[in-house]
């Protein structure tokens, strides 16, 4: 079956984001990435709290999107061969390659392609900053929510640069477009707004997005009625 050309720029990035969409899913591949060595489907039967058949249907699904992969370990005397799983790397430049791609074939700018990729990779998760979050840890940004104000407003810090060296030589490409991807996946979010990105030394990491509560702000501006 030919593939359409957005399949084709795409490369599994969307299979891996949707991948990642399910809660459990997220949590074992988490899980997976945070183990110092592989770990088997009893261990995080274990750490999850999941039936062994569910933790297999999910690590089924990262091993196909590619997050993660599958080996049989050395049987430990007369025991038997065990299946082990490990998390995948990304790499990152490997997919922002993709990004730009689909950038020269349709002639968006940088904020224009990076607000496509991200309704893309939003899927159905009503909790946009869950879901950038995930899409941010997963790219390698190390991201962290700092709230501002007791008006809704909040800072999600990426402590790192996965693009730092691309970054250092030309930040208005790759900054304008992680600041359209932030607002792509946050665009089903009827309240959420994304005010901004303030740019950092890439080198050292710690850019910052701005967001506020619509809702809240409409809230705060609204009259009040007389008695």
């Amino acid at each position: 079956m030919t593939r359409s050309p957005d399949e084709r720029v795409d490369d599994g990035a969307l299979s891996r984001a949707q991948a990642l969409a399910d809660p459990s899913r997220a949590r074992i591949h988490r899980l997976l990435t945070s183990a110092d060595q592989p770990l088997t489907i009893a261990a995080l039967a274990r750490l999850t709290g999941l039936h062994r058949t569910a933790v297999g249907t999910h690590l089924g699904r990262l091993v196909r999107a590619g997050l993660a992969e599958r080996e049989v370990s050395a049987p430990v005397g007369r025991g038997r061969p065990v299946a082990v799983f490990r998390a995948v790397a990304p790499d990152p430049y490997r997919e922002l390659s993709r990004w730009l791609a689909e950038g020269v074939r349709t002639g968006a700018g940088a904020r224009q392609l990076g607000r496509a990729v991200g309704e893309r990779l939003a899927g159905d998760d009503e909790d946009a900053v869950a879901a950038l979050t995930l899409e941010a840890t997963r790219l390698g940004f190390a991201p962290e929510i700092r709230p501002r104000r007791a008006t809704g407003e909040f800072e999600l810090v990426l402590q790192a640069c996965p693009f730092a060296d691309l970054a250092t030589v030309d930040p208005d490409t790759v900054c304008e477009l992680h600041l359209g991807l932030a607002e792509g996946i946050t665009a089903r979010a009827t309240d959420l707004v994304v005010r901004g990105l303030r740019r950092a030394d890439p080198r050292r990491g710690g850019c910052r997005l701005e967001f506020s509560d619509a809702g809240a702000a409409r809230r705060d501006a609204a009259p009040v009625a007389s008695a």
